[in-house]
């Protein structure tokens, strides 16, 4: 896959050095700007979330435009377990997972704080959560799983959480149904130790909620003969992925306010669809708005107020609730929220705002009789 001429060496390393030389400056612009209200791209952000949307914004533009594509290696940390998760059993690849190009493998995951225990492992609650990146960036585990893992799993009633790196877009052999594979594999390993369909929550930010919905619909719909999860939560998930999606994300209304960028969408959308034009089954698993999936796991929907993905987040939710009922889908709409706050909130200063939607999620889940019991 041929990349823009920023991917190329020696260019990608003069562009790299070009950032540390050229971001002094850029934090001084920056800070004298972000101190005065008015001048904030949104005047009811904080200094601190305005001045760290503008570098987070930066760095994914330099991503973007080096294609710097770091390998899917998970570190446990302090806190986890790292473990390789063999293939699933092949009866349960059927469908639009079943490929001739792109086949199953071992994936790495981090149990946090460890893995089921086979003689506990029925009791155990499991979160299974997917990580976000455009399908194109691997966020460090070490870096983004204990976020996730310090307040989601106990906020909900979950034991234990799974924090599962799918493989990352790269070539034909890693588009999709790549990653929708590895999220068969991750869910068919929780079920084979032993945890109860009933006692694992699908999640995922981002990119990651984007697959989260995508194994729901798999579940669902493909008759793979694999048991449906007790609920789904999708923050800040990217539903729209059309060809164009870098112009789709321009048009987006929030889009000047966003940490991410019209060429960082492009690029995933590139290397995560398949070529050429695809059936109307395989656009509804890639491209899931105006393509709501008819089912009775309780969905939780999150989008920030500010992000670009808010209109279609909110859009893909009405959908869900004209085919489903209101009593199985809730969306929560944080107000003045940036993109991934799930992931982001201790970077960008809206830990409070995370927090307002992991008790709006606590609520729903009360409501609809899935765990949360303390």
């Amino acid at each position: 896959m041929s990349g823009p001429l920023l991917s190329k060496q020696p260019f990608k390393a003069l562009a790299q050095a070009g950032l540390f030389v050229a971001l002094p400056p850029y934090l001084i612009y920056a800070i004298l700007r972000n101190s005065i209200p008015a001048l904030r791209i949104e005047p009811e952000w904080s200094f601190r979330t305005s001045l760290m949307v503008g570098i987070m914004h930066l760095q994914y533009s330099l991503t973007a435009a080096t294609r710097d594509q770091l390998p899917e290696q998970l570190k446990a940390g302090k806190s986890g377990e790292y473990v390789r998760i063999p293939p699933p059993d092949e009866e349960v690849v059927v469908g639009v997972a079943a490929s001739s190009t792109v086949r199953t493998k071992s994936q790495p995951g981090v149990w946090y704080p460890s893995a089921p225990q086979p003689e506990t492992a029925q009791d155990d609650k499991v979160l299974l959560h997917f990580p976000g990146g455009a399908f194109v960036i691997a966020v460090p585990s070490d870096f983004l799983g204990p976020v996730v893992s310090r307040d989601l799993p106990k906020a909900i009633g979950a034991t234990r959480m799974l924090y599962a790196q799918y493989r990352l877009a790269r070539d034909e052999e890693s588009r999709f149904p790549g990653a929708l594979l590895d999220a068969v594999t991750f869910y068919s390993h929780v079920l084979s130790l032993g945890v109860k369909p009933a006692n694992i929550i699908v999640s995922g930010d981002s990119a990651g909620g984007t697959l989260a919905l995508t194994l729901l619909r798999y579940l669902q719909t493909a008759g793979s003969g694999l048991p449906l999860p007790a609920a789904v939560l999708a923050w800040s998930p990217w539903v729209d992925i059309p060809a164009d999606a870098g112009a789709a994300f321009t048009r987006a209304r929030n889009s000047p306010k966003e940490i991410l960028n019209a060429e960082v969408l492009q690029w995933g959308a590139d290397a995560y669809r398949p070529r050429g034009e695809l059936t109307d089954e395989v656009e509804a698993y890639v491209n899931p708005l105006h393509r709501p999936i008819e089912t009775q796991v309780p969905l939780f929907l999150q989008a920030g107020g500010s992000e670009a993905f808010m209109d279609t987040v909110a859009r893909f939710a009405e959908e869900q609730v004209k085919v489903n009922g209101k009593e199985s889908t809730r969306f929560h709409e944080s107000p003045f929220g940036t993109h991934d706050m799930l992931a982001s909130h201790h970077l960008v200063g809206m830990t409070g705002e995370n927090e307002a939607a992991i008790a709006k999620l606590r609520e729903f889940l009360t409501e609809v009789g899935v765990w949360v019991e303390q």
